[in-house]
């Protein structure tokens, strides 16, 4: 229950990009590094947001990270295995990744 409580609350709650750094912070230096029922969805809120919530943290994200290297390993792992169903996805529709990056998006003029 308790994780169930904490993987909707982080999601539902709109708070500033400092404060859910501050929450993880608490987080994660009050919690063991087995105890995944709470870190894990503070590191799966990271890894959804944190090509955004990055920049808004300014390096106080960068360190979060140096200070708790579990974070910085747990939403990049978060993000990793996103990348990696996507990718097992696109295979699975039949999509070659080569050469997608080189291909020019239809622009609707």
């Amino acid at each position: 229950s308790l994780k169930s409580l904490s993987h909707s609350k982080i999601h539902l709650i709109n708070s500033t990009a400092l404060a859910e750094l501050a929450y993880a912070r608490y987080v994660y230096s009050h919690t063991t590094r087995s105890d995944l029922t709470i870190r894990k969805p503070v590191a799966s809120f990271w890894g959804q947001r944190s090509h955004v919530l990055r920049h808004e943290t300014e390096g106080n994200f960068r360190q979060m990270c140096l200070e708790f290297p579990e974070f910085a390993f747990d939403v990049l792992s978060f993000v990793l295995d996103a990348e990696e169903k996507r990718a097992a996805k696109r295979v699975g529709a039949g999509e070659e990744d080569v050469g997608r990056s080189a291909k020019k998006r239809a622009r609707g003029i």
